[in-house]
């Protein structure tokens, strides 16, 4: 249980590290389109509905308006598979100081095992956004990220540490530009720093 958790906390700081703008030469990566009028923009990274079968992992987004006036907020999903945007929500009216909450496996537009990257908007002020994950007695969250880099440091990915079924630990990479754009990816040893796959 212990492994398990550290594992998945692991998980947790690499989707939250890399939420990234435009980069240079590696991974494709489709780009987000903005709403023209928006005022606050959070960015996240993964959002799953029913991912892996009907009892596969889903991810609950919680929104709330952190600003001084009334808002309304959408939330729009993209792919992973081809960045093309399934499904816009609408949450109206979110009073200051109020939460909302979307469970994906409510809308019958986002299809089923399936992941996305997505980005909330507000029309005025600020919001604050949560993202839920777990199943059982396991559950993490995650918040959204408002900016994003060109360069993002990642101070612990494993592969299968410690033997066959050890840890590893996946990352998500979210474009945060106008463009498509490539990623590369360094990767250097633990032990005296160099370079061991790019």
């Amino acid at each position: 249980m212990y492994r398990s958790t550290l594992a998945r906390i692991s998980r947790l700081l690499i989707v939250l590290a890399l939420t990234i703008g435009e980069l240079a030469t590696g991974v494709f990566i489709t780009p987000v389109h903005q709403a023209i009028g928006a005022v606050s923009q959070v960015y996240l990274p993964n959002i799953t509905k029913t991912l892996g079968g009907a009892n596969g992992w889903t991810t609950p987004i919680v929104v709330q308006n952190t600003g001084q006036q009334p808002t309304d907020v959408t939330l729009t999903f993209y792919r992973f598979s081809d960045g093309k945007s399934a499904a816009t929500v609408t949450m109206s009216g979110l009073r200051p100081g109020q939460s909302r909450s979307f469970d994906p496996r409510s809308d019958t537009r986002l299809p089923d095992d399936t992941q996305f990257s997505t980005v909330v908007q507000a029309a005025t002020g600020q919001v604050a956004v949560t993202v839920i994950e777990g199943s059982a007695n396991s559950w993490m969250a995650y918040a959204g990220t408002e900016t994003g880099g060109s360069t993002v440091y990642l101070p612990n990915i494993t592969r299968n540490l410690g033997g066959r079924d050890g840890w590893n630990t996946p990352f998500i990479v979210q474009n945060l530009g106008t463009k498509a754009t490539t990623a590369s990816v360094s990767f250097f040893n633990f032990r005296d720093g160099t370079l061991a796959k790019k």
